[in-house]
């Protein structure tokens, strides 16, 4: 179809009557089943979605799919099974993958998730959690007889993560640090150092976690001078000595929620201790990076003198749209000139088209050379499909997702299959001289989440992979058994070590390192045969540039791991050394720094290049799937439901009130310090009044109520805006301020929590604490509150619809979405 006939509503209605063959065609079908599926029931199936399929090729039969969902549900509404259907499996008896829930109908929590029940390949996970509904314990079982603690959580009193400790044996503590502000601000410590570790893991002497396996990494983030003291007083510091120095002298303070430095310790790597300075543009883009290996360990301090390395500094520049202009990026000792890069694009666009290096191309391998005047060519949707350099020609789906890849240099041809969210289903691998075939399946969760990984070669089907969660994911276990052709198996459990691989990440998630679930028990040199401590099995380590290309001689592997930069999938088979990456709504390559393909929200962030990575800072901030940035200067907590949440602190905390309709918005940032207005409490609200013509006034306005503990706060109002401007718009800096005493805030604040349903007691007579906490804890209730032109983004549509009765409609919106959805449901 041809744009000209896509948006003529005679001319598309033509086409679709002259029987076109419709291709990539996503359905979906509720109350009723479409299908018998062997003992499967779907129950409580009134106006709730049954079954989505997908077929490449449009066939009026709905039983004739190549992917299909197919849900049942408790009394709740929750999914209490979901069946996975791959009918390209069924000669190999592996058709349907059944996934079961449990919840505890009250909390909403998930308490158990039974993976193919009675089946070969069968999984259980099992959750726990406090009296808080937080989440205090994951395991896992083959059979639901014998178990395996994967990850214990344990909690500070005022509520965020302090440690996690991983494995059955405690192979490995994870110890969580924060600033009063709530930002992350260490893991463990630097430097292995037993005594500055926060759990003393490992630690022969009195620790209560002498028998935990000893670190294996750490770091510690720096956001201003002075930003982190101890509660038990600086003899229990895990943060070394910055001042002065020339790492601390090299960045300055900041004090937005950026990050100034990070120094880290990755056991295996060299040097150990390594720390990176960071400098910003006026945008907080990333411009700088320089790396020091001037830690003195047994000071534990960063010295006074020492310069910066020369080897794995960056230098990087943009233009106006956020797009790079040059990269500066230093290699290895043994080789420090790597890539002295210019971005080259098709003029008027933000298309790339050419990489200028300066730099020999013999010196490596592994990243990006010279390139001709044309080298990289797009469809007229942005996405690129052609790489001269590399010999990689791609094709797309209608879906915006890669269709096939075929590298000319390493004689491979990669097709992918997506299942009905789009989310990716196959990876099909040919090498094309031999036709030698190997198939990837993955099969998911409700949630889009990988639950387990099979591969086929050779008409035998291997359970290669199942994915450990807890309130992220922990790591993977790696099975290595054959689900087909059947295979007798011994009627007794067995309970190995070692096929488990947790993986330790940083404040993004990137992988640093990952270790088995074995521990490794050590005698000191007395001799006596006993153990005195035990260490990790280390698996891989590995350190990463700002984009995400991982460093060369920083890194090492004795086993594959799927996941990298961000924690997202490496597609290896495309370029080696995690140099592809799979984000779910498109495709990253970590040496340009920049996704292949265009964003599909871009018109709700037209300051950004569609092309950029998390908004050009990937030093504090992700691209959660390939739709936008997230800052990711957090601390965790959980909601009334159990359900981990992550605060942001790049400006304000954004918690809001979800309604049916519209958005009715409130912030709360505790006290903190707010700019130049000082210390005090922030509420961000957008107040929509429906008119008496039947039209929706929309109003946005700040509200910042100084700490004043003398007498009764100031109230100021500032930024206020009003009209029929979509909610989730920003109010207006530039509008007045308004000041006034707390009471006559409070007199404006009752009618509003009345027409929520609050009343008792009245708003106005709690203390103000306790009016900020209750504005905190409505951010978690949903309100109907009726507005207008309000639109959400369907990822798998890739287009903006209108809400319409509290859900996502199929009338397409101009106005920026205001949040995402998976599909339509």
């Amino acid at each position: 179809m041809i744009t000209d006939t896509s948006i003529n509503p005679i001319k598309l209605s033509l086409w679709i009557a002259n029987g076109t063959e419709r291709e990539q065609v996503t359905r979906t079908f509720y109350d009723e089943p479409i299908t018998t599926i062997p003992d499967f029931s779907q129950d409580n199936l009134r106006n709730r979605v049954a079954t989505v399929t997908f077929q490449e090729v449009y066939d009026t039969d709905e039983e004739v799919y190549n992917h299909a969902s197919h849900y049942s549900y408790d009394i709740a509404g929750n999914v209490k099974t979901l069946v996975q259907d791959i009918p390209e499996l069924e000669d190999y008896v592996q058709r349907f993958k059944r996934i079961d829930y449990e919840y505890d109908l009250i909390s909403g929590k998930v308490n158990k998730v039974h993976y193919e029940k009675d089946s070969v390949d069968q999984f259980i996970h099992q959750y726990a959690y406090d009296e808080e509904n937080r989440l205090i314990q994951a395991k896992t079982s083959a059979d639901g007889l014998l178990w395996d603690i994967d990850a214990d959580y344990q909690y500070y009193a005022h509520g965020p993560l302090a440690r996690i400790e991983l494995g059955e044996r405690q192979v490995q503590g994870i110890d969580y640090a924060y600033t009063l502000q709530g930002w992350l601000k260490g893991i463990n410590g630097l430097d292995l150092n037993l005594y500055r570790d926060m759990g003393r893991d490992g630690n022969t002497g009195a620790s209560a976690n002498k028998k935990v396996g000893r670190d294996v990494y750490g770091m510690v983030i720096g956001y201003f001078e002075d930003d982190y003291y101890p509660a038990g007083g600086n003899s229990r510091n895990f943060e070394p000595s910055y001042s002065p120095s020339s790492f601390s002298s090299a960045s300055p303070s900041l004090y937005n929620g950026n990050i100034r430095n990070i120094g880290y310790t990755i056991k295996g790597l060299t040097p150990l201790t390594i720390g990176y300075a960071y400098k910003y543009d006026q945008l907080n883009r990333l411009a700088e990076v320089k790396p020091y290996d001037t830690f003195n360990s047994s000071n534990y301090k960063w010295t006074t003198s020492g310069s910066a390395m020369t080897s794995y500094k960056e230098e990087l520049s943009y233009d106006a749209n956020g797009n790079i202009l040059t990269y500066l990026r230093k290699g290895a000792p043994s080789q420090v000139n790597m890539d002295n890069m210019t971005y080259n694009y098709v003029s008027g666009t933000n298309k790339l088209v050419q990489v200028e290096d300066a730099v020999s191309a013999s010196n490596y391998s592994i990243d990006i050379d010279q390139q001709v005047s044309t080298n990289y060519l797009y469809d007229n949707s942005g996405n690129l499909i052609k790489d001269k350099k590399e010999k990689l020609d791609i094709t797309w789906t209608a879906y915006g997702k890669v269709d096939s890849i075929y590298n000319d240099n390493t004689d491979l041809a990669i097709n992918f299959g997506y299942d009905a969210s789009q989310n990716r289903l196959s990876k099909r691998v040919i090498t094309t001289a031999s036709s030698d075939t190997v198939t990837s399946y993955y099969i998911r969760d409700a949630q889009g989440n990988i639950m387990a990984i099979y591969e086929l070669r050779d008409d035998t089907v291997r359970w290669i992979e199942q994915d450990l969660y807890g309130s992220s994911r922990l790591g993977v276990l790696n099975p290595d058994s054959v689900v087909y052709p059947p295979t007798t198996y011994s009627q007794f459990f067995h309970h190995l070590q070692g096929k488990k691989q947790y993986e330790l990440t940083n404040h993004l998630g990137n992988v640093l390192t990952t270790i088995n679930d074995r521990k490794i028990g050590q005698d000191t040199a007395t001799g006596d045969g006993l153990y005195d401590y035990w260490v990790a099995a280390q698996i891989s380590g590995q350190d990463y540039y700002s984009g995400g290309m991982v460093m060369p001689e920083r890194s090492f592997s004795y086993a594959n791991y799927r996941f990298g930069f961000n924690d997202k999938e490496d597609d290896s088979d495309v370029q080696a050394s995690g140099n592809i990456q799979d984000y779910g709504m498109r495709i990253y390559d970590p040496r340009r720094g920049q996704f292949i393909s265009v964003d599909p929200i871009s018109k709700s962030f037209p300051w950004y290049s569609p092309y950029q990575f998390a908004g050009n800072k990937p030093i504090v901030a992700i691209d959660i799937d390939g739709l936008e940035d997230k800052w990711v200067t957090y601390y965790q907590r959980f909601d009334q439901q159990g359900k981990l949440k992550v605060s942001n602190k790049n400006a304000t905390r954004h918690f809001g009130l979800n309604t049916h309709h519209g958005y009715y918005g409130l912030e709360f940032d505790g006290w903190q310090p707010l700019g130049e207005r000082g210390w005090g409490v922030q509420y961000q609200m957008e107040v929509e009044q429906e008119q008496f013509d039947g039209s929706v006034l929309n109003k946005q306005f700040t509200v910042f109520v100084p700490r004043n503990l003398s007498g009764i706060p100031q109230v100021q109002i500032f930024g206020s805006s009003s009209g029929e401007s979509s909610p989730g718009s920003k109010a207006d800096p530039n509008k007045e301020i308004t000041t006034f005493d707390f009471d006559e805030f409070l007199k404006i604040m009752d009618p509003i929590m009345t027409g929520l349903g609050i009343e008792e007691p009245n708003f106005s007579d709690l203390s103000f604490e306790d009016q900020a906490v209750k504005l905190s804890e409505l951010s978690k209730e949903v309100y109907d509150i009726k507005s207008e032109e309000r639109s959400v983004y369907c990822k798998t549509c890739k287009k903006a619809f209108f809400i319409e009765n509290g859900i996502p409609s199929y009338k397409e919106s101009e106005i920026p979405a205001s949040d995402t959805i998976n599909k339509h449901e």
